[in-house]
């Protein structure tokens, strides 16, 4: 029940990101942690159709393991405010909550549901649900390597002149992982999302995200974050790829 209050300005943020959410940086990877909480506030350089925007977020993680730690529950949002010079505001947000159970050492199995919307690049709508394993490649005390692979159907209101409704198949498949500097008190986390249509190749997107967090105190951080996106199909007007550079805060509870 003490994370009611956090789930009110969870759910009450959205009220008011990238076409493609990177949920791996917000997870927790000790095994023994059963609960962590984490608010991020960031300032974010990005350029899309070669024209420079400032985007202002905040988000909000969430998550619980259950008592023999088998069980995980995350759930993530974000809502952000972009400006282009000589533009008006426009607004992206997102809402994801997936379930994963670990089998055994090596393997989990998740499954996902997620809502977003970004206006800046043409997505006026989008719903995905997502299911499949996760592999952990290596781990110790320092460094953490997963990969993994999901079946993700996806639907999409896009903000073409003609609004456009799909219905997809995708293959989202990853790598991550996670390198802990205790020298410098640093974290790296990187990942690399690949995601092909079942019914088309040509037809995928990339993210590209690489995150260096610095501790300041046990529970504010700082942290930079560059990412690349391509998309072979964007919306109407919109470019292939999109670069982007943050920096900004988090703060754990």
């Amino acid at each position: 029940m003490k994370w009611l209050p956090c789930l009110c300005m969870l759910f009450f943020t959205l009220s008011t990101r990238a076409q493609l959410v990177n949920i791996e940086s917000q997870r927790i990877h000790s095994d023994s942690v059963r609960q962590s909480g984490e608010f991020n506030f960031d300032y974010s350089y990005s350029n899309v159709n070669s024209k420079p925007i400032s985007v202002f977020n905040s988000a909000l993680s969430l998550q619980q393991k259950s008592k023999n730690l088998k069980t995980t529950w995350l759930i993530l949002g974000s809502a952000e405010t972009s400006k282009a010079k000589g533009e008006d505001f426009e607004n992206a947000s997102f809402l994801h909550f997936r379930v994963s159970h670990k089998l055994n050492k090596w393997l989990r199995w998740e499954a996902f549901n997620q809502v977003q919307a970004n206006l800046p690049i043409g997505l006026r709508f989008r719903y995905l649900a997502g299911t499949g394993p996760r592999f952990k490649v290596f781990a110790n005390k320092n460094f953490n390597l997963y990969l993994g692979t999901v079946y993700m159907y996806e639907y999409d209101k896009m903000n073409d002149s003609v609004t456009i409704r799909r219905h997809l198949g995708r293959s989202s498949s990853y790598y991550s992982f996670a390198l802990s500097i205790p020298a410098i008190k640093a974290d790296l986390t990187s990942t690399t999302y690949f995601q092909p249509r079942f019914s088309d190749f040509n037809d995928f997107r990339v993210l590209t995200e690489n995150r260096l967090e610095f501790s300041i105190t046990k529970k504010l951080k700082s942290q930079t974050t560059f990412r690349y996106f391509y998309d072979s199909r964007p919306a109407k007007g919109i470019n292939n790829f999109i670069t982007a550079f943050d920096q900004g805060f988090g703060w754990k509870f």
